[in-house]
C-alpha cells in the first residue's frame, strides 16, 4: 500500500525508465542506418496487427490527458499486406508518440488511406493528425534532421532527442516512400507518409478498428466453464461482457457463499474469485472447497487490487492457484486460465455474441480518464464503456454522504466497504484519479485518521460528483456526444 509521494515516485521512475530505453533504442537505429547495416524484411502480415500494436502501446503516453485518441482506416484499404512490420510500426510509432506528446488537449488520429493498387501491391497513406501545438513553416525545414527538435524550448519543455523523425525518414525511405508534414502554429500538424507493399493472396478490406482490436486471441478458451465470484455489480458487468465475447460460459455468484454453494453443483473449468466480499470472503470460500476431495485440482484464481507480495501469499494460503490484480490487464488475465485451464474441462460450444457493426459511436471522453485503458478493459466495446458508465453513476452518485453517515454513526467496517467497492469501479471505469483517491480514503478510515478524514472525502467527494455530472451529460447527448 503506497502513499501518494511514493507511488508518484514510482511511476516517474517507471516512465523514466521506459523514455531511456526510447532513446537507447534510437541511438541503436540510428547507428545501423548510418553504418548502412539496416535490412527490411518481406514478409505477409495484418495491418490490423500494427494497429493494435500502436493502440496498446500509446496507451501509457496519453496517461490523464484529455485526449481522444482514434483510429480511423478506410473501408477500400487491404489488410493482408507484404513488407516489414515492424519497421512500419516503428515509423508510425515515432510519429503518434510525438502527436501526444505535443498535443495536450484535443485529439490525435491516426488515418490510413489507400491513393492506388493493382493487383500486386497498394500506395497506402498514413496519417498522424494531431490539434497539438503546431510548427511555423521555418521551423518545419529541419525537423526530419538528425539530433533536431524545433527549437531549444522544445527541447527543454518537451524532453526527447530529435532522433525519432529522423529515423523516421530514413526507414520511410528505405522502403521507398516519402514523409512530410503538413502544420499550423498553435494550430495542429499532420505527419504523413506514403509508401507501396505488397498485397498478399488474400486481401479484404479491413473492418473499423472497433471490430479488429479484440480480446479472442485465445481460442483454447472458447468452451470454458467459469464460476465469476464477485459482488461488484459494475465489475460484474465488464467481466461478463468480455468473458462472453470471447466464447467462454459464465455463471455469476455475488459472495463466497454462493460460490461453496455452486461449485457442488457445477462442473467449472475454474474459479475467478474476488477476494473482499460481503457474508462470506473469497479467502474463507476457497478454504472450504478445498475441503472437499472433488475440488483438489479445480483452479481457483484470485481478483484483487491488492496485489502486494503479501497479499498474493495470503491467497496461496487459503487454496487459490493464482493471483491477478486489478485492474485487470486482459493478456495476463487470458494467459494465466490458458495456463490452469484444462482443455477436457471445457464445456460444449458457447457462441460469442455479436457487436452491432451498424452502429459507431465514439468513446465518450472524460476528464481524467484514460481512453485507452477504458478501451482495453472492455475490449473496445464502446456499448458497454457506456453501460458501466451509466450503471457507475446509479451505484455510486452518493457513496461520499453515505461514507459520511455510516463513520459518524460508528459503522466503521460499512465505511470502508463502500470505499473499497468506490475504489475498484473508478478503477473499472478508467478514473485513476478517483480510485487512488477512495483507496487513501479507505486507508484512512481503517486507521480511524479523523484529521485526514473530511479533508480527504471533500477531495474525493468532489472528484466523484465532477465524474457523475459528465457521466449525466453523457447520458442526455446520447449519441452524439464524444
Amino acid at each position: 500500500d503506497f502513499t501518494a509521494k511514493q507511488r508518484n515516485y514510482l511511476d516517474k521512475i517507471n516512465t523514466s525508465a521506459k523514455w531511456l530505453l526510447d532513446i537507447l533504442n534510437d541511438i541503436l537505429d540510428f547507428s545501423k542506418i548510418e553504418a548502412g547495416k539496416l535490412k527490411l524484411e518481406h514478409t505477409e502480415f495484418r495491418l490490423e496487427t500494427v494497429m493494435q500494436y500502436l493502440a496498446d502501446v500509446s496507451s501509457p503516453l496519453v496517461n490523464s490527458k484529455p485526449l481522444a485518441l482514434s483510429f480511423d482506416v478506410d473501408q477500400d484499404v487491404p489488410t493482408a499486406l507484404i513488407g516489414d512490420p515492424l519497421r512500419l510500426g516503428q515509423v508510425l510509432f515515432n510519429l503518434l508518440s510525438n502527436a501526444i506528446k505535443f498535443t495536450e488537449t484535443g485529439t490525435v488520429i491516426v488515418h490510413v488511406q489507400l491513393l492506388t493498387s493493382d493487383a500486386k501491391q497498394a500506395n497506402l497513406r498514413f496519417s498522424v493528425i494531431d490539434t497539438g501545438i503546431g510548427l511555423s513553416e521555418e521551423k518545419q525545414n529541419h525537423l526530419f534532421s538528425a539530433f533536431n527538435q524545433a527549437d531549444n524550448s522544445t527541447t527543454r519543455l518537451y524532453g526527447g532527442t530529435g532522433l525519432g523523425l529522423a529515423i523516421s525518414k530514413e526507414l520511410v525511405e528505405a522502403m521507398g516512400g516519402t514523409i512530410g508534414i503538413e502544420s499550423h502554429f498553435g494550430v495542429g500538424s499532420t505527419f504523413y507518409f506514403t509508401i507501396t507493399l505488397g498485397l498478399s493472396t488474400v486481401s479484404k478490406p479491413i473492418p473499423p478498428l472497433s471490430q479488429t482490436i479484440t480480446l479472442n486471441k485465445y481460442p483454447e478458451l472458447n468452451n470454458a466453464y467459469l464460476l465469476l465470484v464477485e459482488d461488484n455489480p459494475i465489475n460484474q458487468e465488464l467481466m461478463l461482457e468480455i468473458l462472453g465475447n470471447n466464447g467462454m460460459k459464465v455463471d455469476l455468484a455475488i459472495h463466497g457463499a454462493d460460490a461453496v454453494a455452486m461449485v457442488s453443483k457445477n462442473d467449472y473449468s475454474a474459479v475467478i474469485m474476488d477476494c473482499l466480499m460481503p457474508v462470506m470472503d473469497g479467502y474463507e470460500a476457497s478454504r472450504l472447497i478445498r475441503t472437499d476431495p472433488r475440488f483438489a485440482d479445480l483452479p481457483i484464481i484470485a481478483m484483487t487490487a491488492n496485489v502486494m507480495a503479501e497479499d498474493r501469499e495470503r491467497c496461496l494460503a487459503s487454496g487459490m492457484n493464482d493471483h491477478i490484480g486489478k485492474p485487470i490487464e486482459w493478456d495476463q488475465f487470458f494467459q494465466t486460465l490458458v495456463r490452469w485451464i484444462k482443455p477436457e474441462t471445457a464445456v460444449g460450444l458457447i457462441k460469442t455474441s455479436e457487436k452491432d457493426a451498424d452502429v459507431v459511436l465514439a468513446f465518450p471522453v472524460l476528464t481524467g480518464v484514460d481512453q485507452n485503458t477504458v478501451r482495453q478493459q472492455t475490449g473496445n466495446n464502446i456499448a458497454l464503456y457506456r453501460k458501466i458508465l451509466f450503471l457507475f453513476r446509479i451505484k455510486h452518485a452518493d457513496d461520499i454522504a453515505l461514507i459520511r453517515a455510516a463513520y459518524q454513526a460508528g459503522d466503521n467496517e460499512t465505511a470502508i466497504h463502500i470505499a473499497h467497492k468506490l475504489t475498484g469501479s473508478a478503477s473499472s471505469v478508467g478514473s485513476n484519479q478517483l480510485s487512488n483517491l477512495a483507496a487513501n480514503l479507505e486507508q484512512v478510515l481503517k486507521q480511524r485518521n479523523d484529521t485526514a478524514l473530511e479533508p480527504l472525502m471533500e477531495k474525493t467527494g468532489a472528484v466523484l460528483t465532477g465524474l457523475i455530472n459528465e457521466i449525466e451529460q453523457v447520458g442526455r447527448c446520447a449519441n452524439t456526444c464524444v
